[in-house]
């Protein structure tokens, strides 16, 4: 693998000026690398390491395969506006530092990549790992999704930082494995991650879901919002949500309502509170499967834990502590 370094003014590197692929283009300190028609090709489908510069996509929709960097000051932006960076993970990478709100990042390939943030767009996880270890995200009237493709199998873990996650408006949705596989994991007695959800959501539509927290806070809100959002579990048959608790704090000012797939939830420790928490709340559900255990922790529930009627279909509920 060479190591390209291309200074402020783009220089010609490899054969016909185009980068062979599985390189790595470095941005040093001060420089800005303005993605025009003219270069793209030297970075695309390339790793990029950028330590103190800055990597404008200027309007450009840019897929690599992989972003590195350890300098705080490293920022990825778009000065007009409307790009995507699609990130294909070969092999782990870290990065330190910003991707502006006017950038969608999406994440795809089977290795983990590591981001240690004070800025970040729309997020899309669509393969393999994604760790946000620190830092501090502040996330306006963006979008956070994982694993909703199809085809699709994707964990975001939070170990570590303070973040804060505004869905768009009430047309977006936060969803986790909506039609393919999402878990979220948040952990670490310091991370707190906060949720803004404003329109009602799908944790396992056709696909299957689990948020897992052993540590830290997770917070689901509807800021923005008067009244709070349904949060559906396992929305379709086949479909499954799955949740385990075991440290930490969980906080749900929404309704957790299943649906008419499997949901799982185990409570082992930690402790978790929820403005509504609806059983079998959908009566069009179908020989669905609904396991609530409680066997550590403390959980509490605004309106008490209900179980719906399922009507003429078959489900079962199992409640035990």
């Amino acid at each position: 693998m060479k190591k390209l370094m291309i200074g402020t003014t783009l220089a010609f590197v490899g054969a016909f000026g185009i980068a062979a692929r599985g390189d790595v283009v470095e941005i040093g300190p001060g420089e800005t690398h303005v993605i025009t028609a003219d270069n793209i090709a030297t970075y695309k489908d390339n790793q990029i390491a950028i330590n103190g510069g800055t990597l404008d996509l200027n309007g450009n929709s840019l897929p690599i395969a992989g972003l590195s960097g350890t300098n705080a000051e490293s920022l990825v932006k778009d000065s007009v506006g409307g790009s995507v960076l699609t990130v294909t993970q070969a092999e782990e990478t870290s990065f330190a530092g910003r991707i502006d709100a006017s950038v969608t990042l999406v994440k795809n390939g089977t290795a983990t990549a590591t981001y240690v943030l004070r800025d970040l767009g729309s997020f899309r996880a669509r393969g393999g790992t994604t760790v946000f270890a620190g830092g501090a995200i502040t996330n306006e009237d963006r979008k956070l999704t994982i694993g909703n493709d199809t085809y699709t199998s994707a964990t975001v873990s939070f170990t570590g930082g303070q973040h804060k996650i505004m869905t768009a408006s009430e047309d977006s949705s936060f969803g986790i494995g909506y039609s393919g596989t999402g878990t979220l994991k948040v952990s670490g007695d310091d991370t707190v991650v906060l949720v803004n959800i404003r329109k009602d959501s799908y944790f396992g539509n056709t696909g299957q879901s689990t948020v897992d927290v052993s540590g830290g806070a997770l917070y689901l809100r509807h800021e923005g919002k008067s009244s709070g959002v349904q949060l559906y579990q396992a929305s379709q048959p086949g479909a499954t949500s799955t949740w385990r608790i075991s440290g930490g704090l969980v906080d749900c000012d929404n309704t957790l309502i299943t649906s008419r797939g499997a949901f799982d939830y185990l409570q082992s420790g930690g402790t978790v509170r929820f403005a509504n928490f609806q059983l079998a709340g959908n009566a069009q559900g179908k020989d669905k499967s609904i396991s609530f255990r409680v066997t550590g922790g403390t959980f509490t529930a605004g309106a008490a834990i209900s179980v719906g009627t399922a009507g003429a279909h078959a489900y079962t509920v199992s409640i035990s502590d």
